[in-house]
């Protein structure tokens, strides 16, 4: 058995899940800018003012810094809940 007491991978698992979600979520968005907005939709659509890449990249920010906190705070949460005996 290692010296964590067989959590090691369930604890690595923890601390990985939010930096993919956030990976996940900020890219799935700038392939939406890039692809739907940049790509198609502001050349059909020019009497839209559109977003652009600064704002962009401050959704990306504001994601990137509340990603981890609604990814991880749940899990706390319902962590703290079950484990009071």
């Amino acid at each position: 058995m290692p010296a964590c007491g067989g959590t090691c991978r369930s604890s690595a698992i923890s601390r990985l899940t939010p930096v993919i979600s956030v990976l996940l979520a900020g890219g799935v968005l700038t392939a939406f800018y890039f692809f739907g907005i940049a790509g198609v939709l502001q050349d059909k659509l020019s009497f839209i003012p559109w977003v652009g890449p600064p704002e962009l990249l401050d959704v990306l920010i504001v994601v990137a810094a509340l990603g981890p906190a609604l990814t991880v705070l749940p899990t706390l949460v319902l962590t703290s809940k079950y484990l009071k005996v």
